[in-house]
This record gives structure tokens, C-alpha cells and sequence, in this order.
């Protein structure tokens, strides 16, 4: 069911709960590789098919390589070219991990930390994702700042966890950036600084994480630790809706309805509304029952057609 569909039924008065369209997995995929090309002989090959690459990597695995190890287990925790299994993925991993494969070391921190096909176990977890972050990973280390942030397996410590959060955020990870520009901007762990907070932000949102391109587009929206800036707010606002993310979607829908920092348009305003209303956002649904009598048949209909274009429209930082 698209989003559009779903939301034809909130329109009816039927809100129907529906599932995040998107659930991190512990081990992301990469994504296919695109078509090759022959210029000079205008052939297209197929992408290569990642079953036999799968095979290939097991059979170097299987010689004792630990890089390749690393990857065998990385291959079925993702189910990439082979069925998902969490216990041969552990297996293989474990082999990558003694061997001092980092990432092999913070993938199977990873397994311990959330209990993929195993019991969660965060003391081992920790002990994988120090062995990981003593090579300077910096997804274990911003790991390490989740377990400290959290009070996983460890007694919460906000400094602790600000401390890997910058660590990791310094290396590029784009979640120990949001992390640690949200610490800033609450004073959590580290003196508050709103300057600091909306330069972390920004580091992270320029990756592409909505989160923090949501978080980014209210500061430049509220003039907190940045000039007020409609224009840049509407920007992030819009990079992050593209995403999927309900409250940047409500946040243009208000900016078109009012004509806050754009030309005021109340239908992209009810289709960027209808949107997060269709994500399950309850303030969204109030709005749009608040404003759809001001719109008529034709008018709605025409918002819920342009509501997917939106999605799929990209837009220049």
C-alpha cells in the first residue's frame, strides 16, 4: 500500500496505524550496482548477481582470510546473496573479530548490543565495540556513546557518552553528529551551546540524515544558534520530507500555509500535511481535519495526486 493509498482512507475517517515505511537494519544493504556499460560496442551488462559474489567471498572465507570472513558475516546478517542467518553471520564475524577485523569487531558488538538470533548480552557488546573503537571505528565508538547514553550493560553517563559521540562524530559519523549537536543543544553532557549544537547538525544533515536536517531546518526557522533564515528552513524542512520525515512534512505543510518563507499554496500545503497525517502523525491529522473543509473535492483530490510527486521531487541544498 503506498502512502497516498493509506492516507485515501484517513480521508474517509479511517485512520489506519501503519508500520514505518523504512526500519533501520543492524547490517545495511549497499545498494545494487547500477548496469555496466560498453561505449564502444553499446552493450549493457547486468549487474553482478550477489549470490555468486556471496560464494566467492565464502570460499576465500573459508581459506582463513578475515577480511573476507568479515564479509561472509556481513552477507548473512544482511541476507545479501545468501539466506539471513544471525547465527552463521555471528560465526563469521567472531572469526573476523579475532582475527583484529574492526568492523567485524562492531558488527558482532552489534549482535551482542540488540540480540540478533542470540540473547542481548551487553557486556560482551561493550568488550567487541572497544576492541573496535581502540582502531578508531567510528561506528563502534558512537556505539559505545548509545551504550553510556542509554545505561545499556553500563551506569548512564552523559559525559562518558558525549565524549564518544564527538570522537565518532570527528571521524564522520553522521548519528554521533545529530547525537552529539542534541547534547549541545539540551546542555547534556557538555556545556550548552547553540553554535555548536547547529554546527554539529549541520555536519550530520549535509549526509543526508533527516533527523538532523528537521532538527537543522527549526533552528534556522527559530534563529537558535543560526540567523533566522526562512528560506535555509524551508530547505532542510523540505531535504528531510523527502525522506519520510512526518514532522518536516507538517513543518511545510504550515510554512505553505501561511506563506511563511515561500508563496503561500494551500494545496501543496494539505498534500505535504496529507503526507504526514499518512505517516501517522497526530498532530498532522488534526490539522488536516481542521483545514480540508476549506478545501473543495476537486481541490483535495488534486492535493492527494501531487502528495508522492512531492516525495520523489529532489531538491538542490
Amino acid at each position: 500500500m503506498t502512502r497516498v493509498a493509506a492516507g485515501c482512507f484517513a480521508l474517509l475517517g479511517i485512520w489506519l496505524p501503519l508500520a514505518a515505511w523504512a526500519q533501520p537494519a543492524a547490517h545495511v544493504t549497499a545498494p545494487s550496482a547500477a548496469p555496466d556499460s560498453n561505449a564502444a560496442h553499446g552493450e549493457v551488462m547486468p549487474p553482478p548477481d550477489p549470490a555468486l559474489i556471496f560464494q566467492d567471498y565464502l570460499k576465500t572465507a573459508q581459506d582463513g582470510d578475515p577480511q573476507a570472513q568479515g564479509r561472509v558475516g556481513d552477507m548473512y546478517g544482511r541476507g545479501d546473496g545468501v539466506e539471513q542467518n544471525w547465527a552463521q553471520a555471528r560465526i563469521w564475524d567472531e572469526r573476523a573479530a579475532e582475527a583484529g577485523m574492526a568492523a567485524a569487531q562492531a558488527n558482532l558488538g552489534q549482535i551482542y548490543e540488540l540480540g540478533q538470533g542470540i540473547d542481548i548480552d551487553y557486556p560482551t557488546a561493550k568488550v567487541w565495540y572497544e576492541r573496535a573503537a581502540d582502531q578508531g571505528h567510528a561506528g563502534a565508538l558512537y556505539s559505545l556513546g548509545v551504550m553510556y547514553d542509554k545505561g545499556e550493560g553500563v551506569s548512564a553517563d552523559a559525559a562518558k557518552a558525549a565524549e564518544y559521540y564527538h570522537q565518532a562524530a570527528d571521524r564522520g559519523d553522521p548519528d554521533a553528529q545529530y547525537a552529539l549537536g542534541l547534547m549541545y543543544a539540551r546542555g547534556d553532557g557538555v556545556a550548552r551551546n547553540d553554535e555548536m549544537a547547529t554546527s554539529w547538525l549541520y555536519r550530520a544533515a549535509q549526509q543526508g540524515l533527516d533527523n538532523a536536517q528537521y532538527e537543522l531546518g527549526t533552528r534556522y526557522l527559530n534563529g537558535r544558534g543560526a540567523q533566522q533564515n526562512d528560506a535555509a528552513a524551508f530547505n532542510w524542512f523540505t531535504l528531510a520530507a523527502q525522506q519520510g520525515d512526518t514532522d518536516a512534512e507538517l513543518e511545510l505543510a504550515r510554512m505553505y500555509d501561511a506563506g511563511h518563507g515561500v508563496v503561500r499554496d494551500p494545496l501543496r500545503a494539505y498534500a505535504w500535511a496529507f503526507l504526514a497525517a499518512s505517516g501517522g502523525d497526530k498532530a498532522a491529522q488534526d490539522y488536516i481535519v481542521a483545514v480540508q473543509a476549506t478545501l473543495n473535492p476537486a481541490q483535495k483530490a488534486g492535493a492527494i495526486n501531487m502528495a508522492d510527486t512531492l516525495i520523489a521531487t529532489p531538491v538542490a541544498k
